[in-house]
């Protein structure tokens, strides 16, 4: 079964169940694949406490980031890590390609990006090269 199946199986359950707390509706999430396909990541313990740390990542990201504008319309993107930032867009898939400069500032992005090595420019400015990685943890350590 694929993954919306499985999405499937709790609309199944939560359709035909009566769900009132949180705690209901994740032991409904986790009770409606038979072999535990469905796990319930929750936030809260039972004690009330965070399991995981929260980020609002989307404020963080407009620090760095500009917003495409009528995203909406666009219907494909194209990425490539040759050219950071760069984000050609087309509202259909043989229509007129447009590019667009989403960062702000010239940078580094660090996020997920893979790299084993910086070069700097006159202007003391660091540039992505290649990639070894970057673990989650050490991110963090950066920039918090």
């Amino acid at each position: 079964m694929d993954h919306d199946g499985y999405f499937g199986l709790i609309k199944y359950r939560y359709r035909r169940s009566d769900v009132y707390t949180y705690h209901q509706l994740a032991d409904l999430i986790e009770a409606s694949s038979e072999h535990g396909h469905n796990l319930c990541q929750r936030y809260l313990d039972q004690q009330g406490n965070p399991n995981f740390t929260y980020r609002d990542f989307r404020h963080w990201l407009l620090k760095y980031f500009k917003k495409l504008p009528n995203i909406t319309k666009y219907h494909h993107f194209h990425f490539d890590h040759r050219k950071p930032g760069m984000v050609p867009v087309k509202k259909t898939i043989d229509g007129a390609s447009r590019e667009f400069n989403l960062l702000k500032k010239e940078f580094c992005f660090p996020l997920t990006f893979r790299y084993h090595h910086f070069q700097k420019t006159s202007s003391q400015k660091v540039y992505l090269q290649k990639g070894l990685g970057i673990s989650m943890s050490k991110f963090v350590g950066i920039f918090h």
